[in-house]
């Protein structure tokens, strides 16, 4: 499930790979779409080498925390409409403040206020999943130049990764559209 933040501004960030279509001339645009009825349209940007870059504004004094719903990404790429990844999402505050006040039953001669202040929680380490399979392919010896070769190797270290880690099939999805373009780069950045 994807966290929208609400009370601070977010870039949305994914890499596309397009065919038989100009990528200069293409568009992106995240929907987002509340189970209230609201709806939301940020428009983005894609880079020459296929990176699609959003910018979502803060949401805070318009939409409510703990909303859920869907976003949609979408791509216009020579007049032809592609909506290539989709998710749940659910809203949250990255910051909070909880008060909670204590009051005596007995009338105290003096007035006394109890103050507990929640601190936000740090947000989990998030584990990049793109970069681990890499690592495993390269311990493998399994590049762009002889992944043909090496399929079935590749698709068994794929699927026990995520049997291993419990992903879901949007994870999945994001992990092998981003595979091949990570392969490359590392073949080439040598």
């Amino acid at each position: 499930m994807y966290i929208v933040y609400l009370d601070q501004p977010k870039t949305f960030e994914c890499s596309i790979q397009l065919e038989g279509a100009s990528i200069s001339n293409s568009k992106a645009r995240l929907i987002m779409e509340t189970k209230e009825g609201l709806n939301f349209i940020f428009n983005g940007k894609i880079s020459d080498n296929g990176k699609v870059s959003i910018p979502v504004t803060k949401l805070k004094n318009i939409i409510k925390e703990e909303q859920k719903g869907k976003l949609t990404l979408e791509v216009i790429a020579d007049d032809v409409y592609f909506s290539p990844w989709s998710s749940d999402f659910e809203t949250a505050l990255m910051k909070k403040v909880q008060v909670t006040v204590n009051e005596e039953i007995t009338k105290p001669s003096k007035p006394t206020l109890s103050v507990v202040v929640d601190e936000p929680k740090k947000e989990p380490k998030k584990v990049d999943h793109l970069l681990e399979i890499v690592y495993l392919l390269t311990k493998n010896k399994i590049t762009i130049l002889n992944i043909k070769e090496n399929q079935g190797r590749l698709s068994s270290i794929v699927d026990k990764y995520v049997v291993d880690r419990k992903l879901d099939k949007y994870q999945l999805n994001e992990i092998l559209t981003k595979l091949p373009q990570k392969l490359y780069e590392l073949t080439y950045s040598k």
